[in-house]
This record gives C-alpha cells, sequence and structure tokens, in this order.
C-alpha cells in the first residue's frame, strides 16, 4: 500500500512538473476585445469616433472589456503604425478609457491597433 501512495505521488509531481504555465498576454488587437458601436450601449468594447473635421479620432475603450483580455493595468498604450499612444480615463467616467489619435490615420489601422499594458520595464 505504501508502494502504491509512494508511486501516485512520484506520478502526480512529475505530472505537474510537465505542466506548462501559460502567462497572461500583455496585448491585444483593438478589433479583438469586442464589438465596435456606440459606447453607451450595452454589449459595446470600444468606438472609434469620426472627428476628423477637428483634426482628430477619438476611441474609447470600456475598461472592463481589457480587464477580460488582459492583466488589470493602471495604464494601456495602443501602437499604431509603429508609435504608442497612451489612454487616460474619460473626465466623467473612470470605467471608460480614452485618446485622441490624429486624423492621418484610417480607422482600418487604429482598428488593427495594438493595446498594451504599461508596465514599470515599458515605461
Amino acid at each position: 500500500m505504501k508502494k502504491c501512495l509512494v508511486i501516485i505521488s512520484l506520478i502526480i509531481l512529475l505530472l505537474t512538473a510537465c505542466t506548462k504555465t501559460l502567462l497572461p498576454l500583455n496585448e491585444i488587437k483593438l478589433s479583438n476585445i469586442g464589438t465596435e458601436g456606440e459606447i453607451i450601449e450595452e454589449g459595446i468594447a470600444y468606438d472609434v469616433f469620426d472627428l476628423r473635421v477637428f483634426g482628430f479620432w477619438n476611441l474609447t475603450i470600456k475598461k472592463a472589456f481589457l480587464d477580460q483580455s488582459l492583466p488589470q493595468s493602471p495604464k494601456y498604450t495602443i501602437k499604431i503604425n509603429g508609435t504608442d499612444f497612451l489612454f487616460h480615463e474619460n473626465i466623467y467616467n473612470p470605467a471608460i478609457l480614452e485618446i485622441n489619435l490624429p486624423e492621418t490615420i484610417e480607422k482600418e489601422e487604429i482598428e488593427s491597433g495594438i493595446i498594451k499594458i504599461v508596465t514599470e520595464e515599458s515605461v
């Protein structure tokens, strides 16, 4: 009986040592976080609002959707065409992050942007 317990213990130990621990991803493509649409609607993750008449695009994201896909972070960036842009909290609703992006960027480039968490190492 002792031999059986020892063998089972060794097998469990070997199996747990052989499993690979997956680390959470630190980045995600904007279009993969959820549905685009009016940010005030239920189930909508983000909105790319065309304000190019004023010289910029406005990108808003519900932080809850980022928290489902990425490790929680106090700061996030989006990389578009090799440039990182830092999100900030909406002054009226801290559950929404937003950023104004140059009008020279195309909407498809924004939707292909990579959202990343800001860590001590990335600063």
